[in-house]
């Protein structure tokens, strides 16, 4: 009895053992013998897991550790060869097709998620297929009011039908990868007798309702990472503040596992770290401060966290609506004034170094657009970034700049982060920040437009 249990629990073993990894084979008949790659998507990048040749219009791709599951790829350049392939569970199977229609005349073995994936494809391929029939016809009977409205009542039924199709699918299928894909791309439905304000706010607060970010497969969709970005780009108004407040919605909701969360607040603060909109490097300073800097990013190693808390340190002192202290500075005749002085409605802070080669050129630039700066109620002032005050005084020997000029003597500009020059900033007359880094041909009219929004509103007759 001792020797029949033992024989048991080794095959039992052995068989468990030999699935482990993956051996995943495809043939396709009419495919050039060349290279084949199997590769996976990941947020908004695709990656090659595993190469392999084409023999006969066979290939074989085989590893001993088990894929991570999600939506893969099959890739063959040289015939321009290339599906999806559902990575579940099962990562011991086969897929035979041929070059007229790779996932219409497929034959999965082995794997009921590549089965079901086929079976949605191929559906919606038959519906998408009858939609541009339709709006063909639509377009080629557009002056035929009765007929236009026929058809478009078709086109509506056909979109009907798809949705219930996906919403069976889900039903019928919970835990497939067909099921992550379907719910990533649902949309909220919105009740009936809203208004429209009421509406989209009922749509924004339901965006990710069907998304599972306890599921780690929806990093491994071409789907998901468009959905972050929309839900911050597109469901959310342009201010850092809106957008810190609801990147760090979805950050919240992707605590739910490990992976999805480093994705979300790695995508998030790297999207506003590098972003050249100005004043979005708030979103950044914000995400940085909650998962970084709190310690909640555990994947980060020292050098990271030093990174990231240096530029966060750097920017945070600068950031649009920030109260900027004057700063001591000295004229030719080592005269010490503060500046910006706060006399002005506008100041215009020009940072430059007189070694600088696009200083040369942006200083004569600078000199005739000066007169329109002025006549929106701004000053200009020089702020020189060299200690020595020689190259000080030639610089403006040289290029006679008409504006006040100042060394900055005492490195007084470090709240502004001058790492490059030219470096623009401009403040309000209490010297708050409300441009940074700006062109110099985009003043003129950053100020016009400053100036219409400081002034009353006489559209109901106030004079």
């Amino acid at each position: 009895m001792k020797t029949i249990l033992t024989s048991v629990i080794l095959l039992f073993f052995i068989a468990a053992h030999a699935q482990q990894g993956y051996d995943i084979k495809v043939h396709i008949e009419g495919l050039t013998d060349s290279v084949a790659y199997l590769g996976y998507y990941y947020g908004d990048k695709q990656y090659v897991k595993d190469t392999s040749r084409v023999t006969n219009g066979s290939v074989v791709f085989q590893g001993k550790d088990s894929l991570d599951q999600g939506l893969y790829f099959f890739y063959a350049p040289e015939s321009s060869a290339f599906f999806d392939v559902a990575m579940g569970a099962d990562q011991h199977f086969s897929i035979s097709t041929n070059t007229s229609d790779y996932v219409k005349n497929m034959v999965v073995d082995g794997s009921e998620e590549n089965k079901l994936l086929q079976e949605y494809k191929v559906t919606l391929a038959e519906n998408q297929q009858k939609a541009n029939q339709l709006r063909e016809q639509i377009e080629a009977n557009k002056e035929d009011q009765a007929k236009s409205e026929e058809l478009k009542s078709q086109m509506m039924s056909i979109n009907e039908k798809v949705v219930a199709f996906q919403q069976d699918f889900v039903k019928t299928h919970p835990e497939s990868m067909v099921a992550v894909l379907i719910n990533i791309t649902q949309t909220p439905e919105v009740p009936e007798g809203l208004d429209q304000t009421k509406k989209f706010y009922y749509y924004r607060d339901h965006f990710f309702d069907k998304v599972d970010f306890s599921d780690p497969r929806i990093l491994r969709t071409p789907v998901f990472h468009p959905k972050l970005i929309e839900f911050v780009e597109k469901m959310t108004m342009q201010q850092p503040d809106s957008i810190a407040k609801a990147a760090s919605s979805v950050v919240e909701k992707a605590k739910a596992n490990d992976q999805v969360f480093r994705y979300a607040v790695i995508t998030y603060t790297s999207k506003y770290e590098s972003s050249e909109i100005m004043g979005m490097d708030a979103v950044f300073v914000d995400l940085a401060e909650k998962y970084y800097i709190s310690g909640l990013a555990t994947w980060a190693d020292s050098t990271v966290l030093a990174n990231i808390t240096e530029k966060v340190v750097k920017t945070k002192p600068n950031l649009i609506g920030k109260t900027i202290k004057p700063m001591v500075l000295y004229d030719t005749l080592m005269r010490p004034a503060r500046i910006p002085s706060g006399q002005s409605k506008y100041t215009v802070l020009y940072f430059f170094s007189p070694d600088c080669g696009h200083c040369k050129k942006s200083t004569p630039k600078l000199k005739e657009l000066l007169p329109q700066i002025k006549a929106q109620g701004a000053e200009v002032i020089g702020v020189c970034t060299m200690i020595e005050m020689d190259k000080f005084k030639e610089f403006l020997q040289e290029y006679e700049p008409n504006w006040k000029n100042y060394a900055d003597l005492q490195y007084q500009r470090k709240p502004f982060n001058v790492e490059t020059t030219p470096m623009v900033y401009v403040l309000d007359k209490n010297n708050k920040i409300i441009a940074k880094r700006i062109d110099l041909e985009k003043i003129e009219g950053f100020l016009e437009h400053q100036n219409k929004m400081s002034t009353p509103d006489n559209s109901l007759g106030r004079k």
